[in-house]
């Protein structure tokens, strides 16, 4: 009985529900309360002392005592800071988000939503957000959508859980992903049963040609307008195939065109949901015009299947906040979200070019590809090491990269080092100095010899 005591004293203060001079009860006073004879809490109250959980001082009682052995109650893990230099993938200049318009709107909510307003909405979300951006996925994306079938979703990793359910249900049991492709989307897939089935990516987009090879494969998920991650807008002609591919086989193709709006003195293509609406899931976010941290998505389902949705919507959760659609509504009715897209864009096509050229001035040998749009691009690097390596020396070198890697469900034929590094997130100078950074762990692991065969890849220079 004594241990149990002692230990549940400890538990107490470890967990902070004893703090450093708390006044424990007398002796007597807690042998009672527990039901125990008084010797036994003596004794806990002593090993405790020993043991420097607890102090006693004659007339003063026992208080929980301060120092080592009395931990404060353990706290949540603080993310490190974010190094000042990181060529992150698919983030957003958080610096250009427009706090004054965001606060504007957010007031301008505050003072004339109703009290229906403030009510509970329809999960799939606020009837005033769906009809603004029903009109301006048309006239920005040439989407076709009514507002009833839009459903506002926390981001696109969200749309996909939602989908993945609505699609289980539906009897599918296998899913075509692009490879490489971002691979957050797969687990909430993954966690209903369906079988990821690898399709390649070229230099036109998806090889709709695979698609056929797998009868069984009825719904497929891609990028079209700027593949993540390779960065390859889909060509017309593999748009056609595509469309052809869905009609013949009555399947579903999931549209993801995350960062559709970034395009650079470019023709910007219509997404694919504007020529077969009945056979598109198409995807949508704020993660990238705005800012992650509003958790603002959306999914536009064809009509057929919006009943199937709000189904699952109803034992899925009550909807995202209001607040923040109806304040993103204002932004897309005044105007002001068009205005701070097109502040945005040139700001990133500049840091574009000032990353393509920083690397050709610093790295010899290296192919840069992607479209001029989005906020990434892929660096392939001579075949002399290999990739893992690269991104721990960056890494140790406080350049955090990605690699492609990460992005593949399978090995593919071009397995030189290849990184795809983020651009839209740092200044111009940074960009400069992380690309120096980068030539410089390129150059070291040029330099070390490789662990597998023990020869040296390449001299320095």
């Amino acid at each position: 009985m004594t241990v149990r005591v002692q230990e549940a004293i400890k538990q107490a203060i470890r967990n902070g529900h004893l703090a450093a001079g708390a006044q424990l009860p007398p002796s007597r006073t807690l042998a009672r309360e527990l039901h125990c004879s008084r010797s036994v809490v003596v004794n806990a109250y002593g090993q405790l002392t020993m043991q420097g959980f607890l102090r006693s001082r004659r007339g003063s009682g026992t208080v929980v005592a301060e120092g080592p052995a009395a931990a404060p109650a353990p706290r949540l893990p603080v993310r490190p800071p974010t190094s000042q230099l990181t060529f992150a993938a698919g983030v957003a200049d958080l610096s250009s988000f427009p706090r004054t318009e965001w606060t504007n709107a957010i007031r301008h909510v505050m003072s004339t939503a109703s009290r229906d307003d403030l009510q509970y909405s329809s999960p799939n979300g606020n009837a005033k957000f769906r009809e603004a951006l029903a009109e301006r996925l048309a006239r920005i994306r040439g989407v076709a959508a009514q507002p009833h079938d839009i459903h506002v979703c926390g981001g696109t990793v969200q749309s996909i859980s939602l989908l993945a359910r609505v699609l289980a249900d539906e009897g599918h049991s296998t899913i075509a992903v692009e490879n490489p492709s971002w691979d957050r989307l797969r687990p909430p897939l993954e966690s209903v049963d369906l079988q990821l089935v690898p399709i390649r990516v070229d230099d036109e987009g998806i090889c709709v040609a695979d698609l056929w090879a797998h009868p069984d494969v009825r719904v497929v998920l891609l990028t079209p307008a700027h593949q993540f991650p390779t960065g390859v807008i889909m060509s017309d002609a593999r748009r056609s195939e595509l469309l052809e591919w869905a009609t013949r086989r009555n399947a579903l193709v999931i549209e993801d065109d995350y960062d559709a709006e970034f395009n650079y003195g470019t023709a910007a293509v219509h997404a694919v949901q504007s020529t077969m609406p009945d056979r598109v899931v198409y995807l949508g976010t704020t993660s990238k015009i705005l800012s992650p941290a509003l958790r603002l998505g959306w999914m536009v389902t064809p009509t057929w299947m919006t009943p199937r949705v709000n189904a699952i919507r109803e034992h899925f959760d009550l909807g995202v906040p209001v607040i923040d659609q109806l304040a993103l509504t204002y932004l897309i009715t005044t105007g002001l979200l068009d205005r701070h897209l097109r502040r945005t864009r040139p700001k990133y096509n500049r840091r574009r070019h000032a990353l393509i050229s920083a690397l050709h001035a610093e790295l010899d040998g290296i192919e840069i590809s992607s479209a001029p749009a989005g906020l990434h691009l892929l660096v392939r690097f001579p075949n002399i090491c290999a990739e893992d390596r690269l991104v721990a020396e960056a890494a140790r070198l406080s350049l955090p990269v990605l690699s492609l890697q990460r992005f593949r469900l399978e090995e593919l034929q071009d397995n030189r080092p290849t990184l795809v590094l983020g651009y839209a997130n740092m200044t111009e100078d940074s960009i400069v100095a992380g690309a120096r950074v980068l030539a410089q762990a390129w150059r070291a692991v040029r330099a070390r010899p490789d662990p597998q065969s023990g020869k040296m890849a390449l001299p320095a220079d």
